[in-house]
C-alpha cells in the first residue's frame, strides 16, 4: 500500500474536489445536464455563456 503524506493545502484541496464530484454526480442522476450532437454545438453555447459572462459579470451561468 502506497502511503502519501499530504499537506494541509493538499487535504483541502482533495475535499474540494470531493465536493465538486459529489455536486457533479448529483446534477447527472437527477437530470440536470446538456448533451451536444456536434463538437459546433458545444462550442456555439460555450461561446454564448462567456458572451453573457462579459456582458453581464454578475448573470450567474
Amino acid at each position: 500500500k502506497l502511503k502519501v503524506d499530504l499537506t494541509a493545502e493538499d487535504e483541502a484541496r482533495l475535499q474540494a474536489l470531493r465536493e465538486a464530484a459529489d455536486v457533479g454526480f448529483a446534477d447527472i442522476v437527477e437530470g440536470r445536464f446538456q448533451t451536444f450532437d456536434a463538437p459546433e454545438s458545444l462550442r456555439g453555447h460555450l461561446s454564448q455563456l462567456a458572451e453573457n459572462a462579459v456582458s453581464d459579470p454578475a448573470a450567474e451561468m
